[in-house]
């Protein structure tokens, strides 16, 4: 009886922190979604599609190569300092080398690059520029890492909103006042700064310091070992996320991306629920995938299905209200976006179901496999791209956005036999 009492003390203990740390993310991602979407809102009305279609490119092109600064490594560093905390200090000091040499060489190719595909457009070339700076500070999300493992994301979480909203302020302000587009993006990279400042601050409080005497070689390329296939995914998850507002922009021109663009911000708004949900429930799936792997399939099960439904009930809800949505948030300028977003929000389901089997990737060792998914996904929404922009313009960039997404994160898995498992498991949370 006692026995019992404990294990169903400790599971409750568990539930609660888990409970208590989900919690915090969801606050954390929904007070930034609104922030970032009042902004968005403002470029939108003040701009115009056309100023609103220049900024958003540069934010695509930029966030093509910030695959190099992320390295990937979330999973991986979160499954580590679970399984093993005492080398946690090397761990996170390691990780976050890889992240800032990865972030100095996005900005040198994402600067570089748009140079040579844009040399006369140097609007576009500070733009790039300054949004890709921001990729460096961002290499302290590692430090995060350890509070989320720990199941305790409040402190993180905190100080996010707090600098969120103190920058959101002068954003508003710069975008009121029409300032050129080159003043919002500093603030951007300010913010990142001051956010950056702020975390390695908070780890020395929490006593999590580590010094750059706990980098280790040794680490550094283990990390990298296991950690290729995800840059190489990562890249081609971008591109097919991103590359239909660039090929829009070099195929039409910057207005037709401002009208897909705010199309694209709507539907894609949401997708902070599935990516907190997985983050706040890999220590969990980390841990089971050690212990039983009926429970560890089960719980798999779970989460799948709760992304089908979540997902399903987001798009029929945003295509029966999508004239509503673009009309209230953007304004009649924008009325073309509301077939864009018809289609483009069903791409979610395939987002979903993408997001949720992340873990079982990393904790099966299946990484590559990743990579076979991403490169289908890119081949198939740059083809997409090329057949249907010229016939169909922004409608037809949709499409080849939703049929990417289906064929990278759940019709590629059924070709190997490896992920063929996870493949039947996706088809499966449909129907039970």
């Amino acid at each position: 009886m006692i026995e019992f009492l404990k294990r169903k003390f400790q599971i409750n203990n568990v539930a609660k922190k888990f409970a208590g740390n989900t919690g915090w993310l969801l606050i954390d991602k929904i007070l930034l979604m609104i922030v970032g979407l009042v902004v968005t809102l403002l470029v939108a009305r003040y701009y115009g599609p056309t100023g609103f279609g220049v900024f958003s490119y540069a934010q695509s092109y930029t966030i093509i190569f910030s695959a190099f600064a992320a390295a990937g490594l979330q999973g991986i560093v979160i499954r580590d300092l679970i399984h093993k905390p005492e080398s946690s200090r090397t761990t996170i000091a390691s990780a976050l080398a890889i992240r800032i040499s990865g972030g100095v060489c996005a900005v040198i190719l994402a600067s570089a690059s748009i140079y040579i595909v844009r040399p006369d457009d140097i609007t576009t070339f500070h733009l790039v520029l300054v949004l890709s700076l921001m990729l460096i500070p961002q290499a302290t999300e590692v430090i995060h890492y350890r509070y989320f493992a720990d199941l305790n994301s409040k402190p993180v979480v905190t100080l996010k909103i707090i600098n969120a909203i103190l920058f959101s302020f002068i954003k508003v302000y710069l975008i009121i006042t029409e300032l050129p587009l080159f003043y919002l993006a500093c603030s951007f990279l300010v913010e990142h700064i001051s956010a950056s400042a702020a975390i390695i601050l908070l780890s020395r409080h929490h006593k999590k310091a580590f010094g750059w005497c706990d980098i280790s070689s040794t680490e550094i390329i283990r990390l990298l070992k296991e950690v290729w296939p995800l840059i190489i995914s990562g890249i081609s998850v971008l591109i097919y996320m991103r590359i239909d507002q660039i090929m829009l922009g070099e195929m039409l021109n910057s207005r037709e991306v401002g009208i897909y663009s705010a199309a694209s911000k709507i539907s894609e708004i949401w997708y902070f629920i599935p990516t907190t949900i997985i983050l706040s429930v890999t220590p969990i799936l980390s841990s089971s995938y050690k212990e039983c792997s009926i429970k560890y399939e089960n719980q798999t099960l779970r989460v799948l299905r709760t992304m089908v439904w979540l997902s399903v009930s987001v798009a029929i809800f945003t295509s029966f209200f999508s004239f509503n949505l673009i009309n209230i948030i953007y304004g009649p300028e924008y009325t073309a976006s509301v077939n864009v977003l018809t289609v483009q929000v069903w791409a979610g389901i395939f987002v979903c179901l993408g997001v949720a089997t992340g873990p079982w990737f990393v904790n099966a060792g299946l990484l590559r496999y990743s990579m076979y998914q991403t490169f289908a996904g890119a081949a198939i929404n740059v083809a997409g791209n090329f057949l249907l922009i010229p016939h169909y313009g922004v409608v037809g960039a949709a499409i080849a956005t939703v049929a990417s997404y289906a064929v990278s994160a759940v019709l590629v898995n059924a070709i190997f036999k490896k992920t063929r498992k996870i493949f039947f498991m996706q088809i499966k949370a449909f129907f039970k």
